[in-house]
């Protein structure tokens, strides 16, 4: 006579092979995505994106614009000047092709890169394009994302949560 397998125990051959499974699934998934914080960084890095005599405080993967047809990732980049006697940053938003190498780059202070829609990527705060005017809260790219103009959209009518 058989004895009955105990409670709660999974038989070795069914575990192996939901866990090859699982595994043909998460390969077949593709590469992680950029929220996975140490890919945006190897990618920043492989593309020279950042500079290794600063440290690196804060990067993140912001949402991505949707410039004709394709997804192009907007980083923000926060790096820290080492030796500086006062805290010193230097911050950007990089965004980012397809292939994940840095197509333009954007300078800010006190601003913050927020959300995207379409080709726009809202800012918190105001800014210029290379320091001439006009200055705006909403950055609207196009030609492959290497062209940017800025514009001047009330808060109220920003497409934030809960969706309209």
């Amino acid at each position: 006579m058989r004895a009955a397998p105990r409670r709660g125990r999974v038989k070795p051959r069914w575990l192996a092979g939901w866990l090859a499974a699982w595994g043909l699934a998460v390969s077949a998934a593709g590469p992680a995505p950029l929220d996975d914080q140490a890919r945006l960084v190897a990618a920043l890095r492989g593309a020279s994106e950042l500079n290794p005599a600063r440290g690196l405080a804060h990067v993140s993967h912001v949402c991505d614009l949707l410039v004709e047809g394709e997804r192009y990732p907007v980083a923000d980049v926060r790096e820290l000047v080492r030796g500086a006697t006062t805290p010193r940053g230097v911050n950007r938003i990089v965004v980012l092709s397809p292939g994940l190498l840095p197509v333009r780059r954007l300078p800010y202070a006190g601003q913050r890169p927020l959300l995207c829609r379409g080709n726009r990527l809202y800012l918190f705060g105001a800014v210029r394009l290379d320091e001439l005017p006009p200055e705006g809260n909403v950055l609207v790219f196009s030609d492959k994302a290497r062209r940017v103009r800025v514009e001047t959209v009330d808060v109220n009518d920003w497409p934030i949560y809960p969706g309209r």
